[in-house]
């Protein structure tokens, strides 16, 4: 357990990061971009984006934000496999963050793709006439990945682009 609690400066890629959830190519450009997350959405919010095992991905959020305590996770099964008699993975390969600054640094030592919760508090104020704005977040450090999103994202986009992101 101790890849999963070391201070971010620390951490190593884990051997078994190789296997699962993988590895990125050392070339795959890491992006500098802005994400919009939607204040509507329960749960995850998938970003399309990767941290490659052991590299720090900077998350700014707006200050106006941060007392709406939105959480990042980097890794997308959330399991605990520790008393299972086998592992065909290592046992827990995925870290949650607090955001609890303007700018903010995360990283595991397996990485993974990255997802957002964003919680009801984020509604506040919302009405059918007056929709809550989506929240930008910018990335700094991590890699595109395939990302579909049944009813966004244009089957002709996801079969030329989408589907051979590097991560």
């Amino acid at each position: 357990k101790k890849y999963l609690t070391k201070p971010i400066e620390e951490v190593q890629p884990h051997p078994s990061a190789f296997n699962f959830p993988g590895y990125v190519d050392s070339d795959a450009a890491r992006q500098k971009i802005v994400i919009k997350l939607d204040p509507a959405e329960r749960g995850l919010q998938s970003c399309g984006w990767y941290a490659p095992p052991a590299e720090i991905v900077s998350v700014e959020i707006p200050t106006q934000y941060l007392n709406l305590k939105i959480r990042v996770r980097v890794g997308s099964h959330s399991d605990k496999l520790w008393e299972e008699e086998a592992w065909t993975r290592y046992p827990e390969v995925y870290r949650e963050y607090d955001l609890p600054a303007q700018s903010n640094q995360i990283g595991i030592a397996f990485g993974g793709p990255l997802y957002f919760v964003v919680p009801p508090e984020a509604m506040i104020g919302s009405t059918p006439t007056n929709p809550a704005k989506p929240i930008p977040v910018r990335l700094t450090g991590a890699i595109q990945a395939p990302y579909f999103s049944m009813g966004r994202t244009p089957g002709d986009f996801w079969n030329e682009v989408g589907s051979r992101a590097p991560a």
